[in-house]
């Protein structure tokens, strides 16, 4: 579990040094996981999960969560886009070249 913590902590760009004290609990969380895996205590480690998840969730290293994140980053981007574009006196607003899909029902 650490290895694959400290993959996720190095790709993850947007933690900083304020961040310190979040990555420093999700990695006693991810030992503390890996010594209750070693020595079988499953117990432990089923406690153990649900609380390293909410840690890594709280610091976007989920993929709901990144999700999230960039979805709101891009409408973020999308209407600071969209307010200079209409600013702009020289520059005609070209109707969407194609619509959404429709939803399927599963």
């Amino acid at each position: 579990m650490r290895q694959s913590l400290e993959s996720s902590i190095a790709a993850a760009r947007w933690l900083g040094r304020a961040d310190a004290a979040a990555v420093a609990q999700l990695r006693m969380l991810a030992a503390m996981l890996d010594e209750a895996r070693a020595v079988a205590d499953t117990r432990t480690a089923l406690r153990l999960h649900p609380q390293l998840t909410k840690a890594l969730a709280e610091s976007g290293l989920t993929p709901r969560v990144r999700l999230q994140l960039e979805l709101r980053a891009s409408k973020i981007q999308a209407a600071t886009t969209d307010a200079a574009v209409d600013g702009a006196a020289n520059v005609t607003r070209l109707p969407a070249m194609s619509a959404r899909p429709p939803k399927t029902r599963r």
